[in-house]
């Protein structure tokens, strides 16, 4: 480990905060194929192991054969120019190193962590598949609510969102490490604008 991440990391545990607004869909009928969308999707579970991330995606080998162990599911999306989009999912209770929180996953439930996706890859549109493909997957062994945490400045992240059906449930959460201890609050039932509106 770099001495720069050394110091980051100590510092993390001295103090850090975090503001997200929850994301979420609920399972309904598509249209979508899922057999078509699966064509060019990998997804692994636990026991399996993760194949050779190319170039891009290399440093996060580590992190999501650890995922993949403990029981996340870590979907790829693979063009015709290597793996374009990767998105990981969790079916139960999950500690978020990124939000320094455990992330609470009820039955029936889905907690997506998010999507890395390769920049010089982004027009195949992998992320968009391989959200469309989790949503179908899961719905069908009785998954039905689909739930995300994203920071409200990330509007990327809530424009795919909002592609895919995904709306603010109204929940804002802040989140504040101090010395190691860890503090967490929800404020639900927010007016449009602060539970993270997506234009």
């Amino acid at each position: 480990m770099s001495i720069r991440k050394q110091i980051r990391r100590g510092l993390s545990w001295v103090y850090s905060y975090h503001l997200t607004v929850e994301l979420q869909r609920q399972a309904r009928e598509t249209t979508d194929d899922l057999e078509g969308l699966a064509r060019d999707i990998t997804v692994l579970s636990q026991g399996d192991r993760v194949p050779d991330l190319g170039a891009y995606f290399g440093h996060r080998q580590a992190t999501l054969q650890r995922m993949v162990d403990d029981g996340c599911v870590v979907m790829f999306h693979r063009s015709k120019a290597g793996i374009s989009a990767i998105l990981m999912n969790a079916l139960s209770d999950y500690f978020e190193p990124t939000l320094q929180a455990t992330i609470r996953v009820g039955p029936g439930e889905v907690y997506h962590f998010g999507y890395f996706v390769d920049p010089s890859l982004a027009k195949t549109g992998g992320a968009i598949k391989i959200g469309r493909f989790a949503v179908r997957y899961f719905s069908r062994i009785g998954r039905q609510r689909f739930f995300s945490e994203v920071k409200p400045e990330n509007t990327t992240a809530l424009k795919v969102n909002r592609f895919l059906g995904y709306r603010p449930s109204g929940t804002r959460i802040r989140r504040l490490r101090l010395c190691g201890l860890r503090f967490e609050w929800r404020d639900s039932n927010l007016p449009p604008l602060l539970g993270g509106r997506m234009r």
